[in-house]
């Protein structure tokens, strides 16, 4: 078995963007950026997936793209309520992980 992992830290305040194959794992879901995963992060996609916030509030300081791949949990390369829903799925324990 033979895997590869890049890692690439922009910012010491950045969350480490370790990717496998090709997806961010680290901040997987993390959508308030508190380094936990929790119904707050589901609200925040909600919110934007609503157009409740913008762009900017949503990623906050960010790169957008390097942030959607943090929370495109269901991998659709979009960000909406699917992404929402999967997250609130897990932490009321429906699902065992976001992968």
């Amino acid at each position: 078995l033979n895997k590869s992992v890049n890692i690439n830290v922009t910012d010491a305040n950045i969350h480490s963007q370790a990717k496998v194959n090709g997806r961010i794992m680290a901040c997987r879901g993390d959508a308030n950026t508190d380094n936990n995963i929790d119904i707050a992060d589901a609200i925040k996609i909600a919110k934007y997936a609503a157009n409740k916030i913008n762009q900017t509030e949503f990623s906050g300081p960010y790169p957008f793209d390097d942030f959607k791949l943090c929370v495109d949990v269901n991998e659709d390369s979009e960000i909406g309520i699917a992404d929402a829903i999967k997250i609130a799925k897990y932490v009321t324990y429906k699902i065992p992980s976001l992968n």
